[in-house]
């Protein structure tokens, strides 16, 4: 009987996300906004390979450094975020929350299956970033432009995937907190800047040192950012000594961002679970 339950349990999981995944994939918006930040982020490739391309370096620091570069999901990354929000600002107009509330009365369930909806937006728009980007990088370096280490790529799209689920899911978690959707949009898109200064403020004001090490390793837009773009270039101080190129260990930072992540979207639920939707 019991399994029987959790099985009746995952299909109305599965039948939500896809409902969810339908809706939101059937927006208009987010065509204009996924098109929008791969173009964006396929000039500022561009423009980053012209820039790599005037300085001379050798060939193993030009193709990472252009790799680390070119597939920094900066634009796509707040992209996702964007359609997190509104995966659930379409379903505030005309009341239209309230009635998928009513096709799934469990509300944290709607809240999980609308962050895996935004997520799969999110993941297929951060693929798709790095494939043109990859492909602006190729048509004018050619095959030595990016690093030919797959051990590196799997580190690269690992980090990409792990940061756009989590980018999705905080546009879900804060579609949820803040109603007014312009809201929403301003918090995913200023709030990790203002954190940003914030640590930087309060590293600087205290010496020693200790509280920059403890607020970078539990920064989790830092971790984000670290997670994103795992590689490092260390140029030799001594002249004569080899360049090294470095793969960023992800555990740390994928478990600080993921609690971080984790905890919004459960304070969000938890919100969402309580609140009145006929006069949200």
């Amino acid at each position: 009987m019991r399994g029987c339950v959790v099985t009746a349990s995952l299909l109305l999981a599965s039948r939500t996300t896809t409902m969810e995944w339908r809706k939101l994939v059937s927006l208009r918006m987010v065509a204009v906004i996924g098109a929008t930040a791969v173009c964006v982020s396929a000039g500022m490739a561009a423009f980053y390979v012209w820039l790599i391309d005037q300085v001379g370096q050798p060939a193993v620091v030009t193709a990472t450094e252009t790799t680390m570069l070119t597939t920094r999901p900066g634009v796509t990354t707040t992209a996702s975020a964007v359609l997190g929000v509104l995966c659930v600002a379409s379903d505030r107009r005309g009341g239209g929350l309230a009635l998928a509330a009513v096709v799934e009365p469990v509300r944290a369930r709607l809240a999980m299956a609308k962050a895996l909806a935004a997520a799969g937006a999110g993941v297929s728009l951060g693929l798709v970033g790095i494939g043109v980007n990859a492909m602006v990088v190729l048509s004018t370096l050619g095959r030595p432009g990016l690093v030919d280490d797959a051990r590196s790529w799997v580190a690269i799209v690992f980090g990409s995937v792990a940061v756009h689920i989590g980018w999705a899911a905080l546009g879900v978690a804060v579609g949820l907190l803040v109603p007014p959707s312009p809201g929403a949009i301003l918090v995913v898109g200023v709030g990790p800047w203002l954190v940003e200064r914030v640590v930087s403020v309060l590293t600087v004001s205290v010496p020693g040192g200790w509280l920059e090490r403890a607020l970078t390793g539990a920064d989790p837009f830092a971790a984000a950012a670290r997670l994103a773009s795992p590689l490092t270039v260390d140029h030799p101080v001594v002249i004569g000594a080899t360049t090294s190129v470095h793969r960023w260990a992800p555990g740390p930072d994928l478990v600080v961002f993921a609690v971080f992540v984790t905890a919004v979207l459960l304070i969000a639920i938890g919100s969402f679970t309580r609140s009145d939707l006929d006069h949200d």
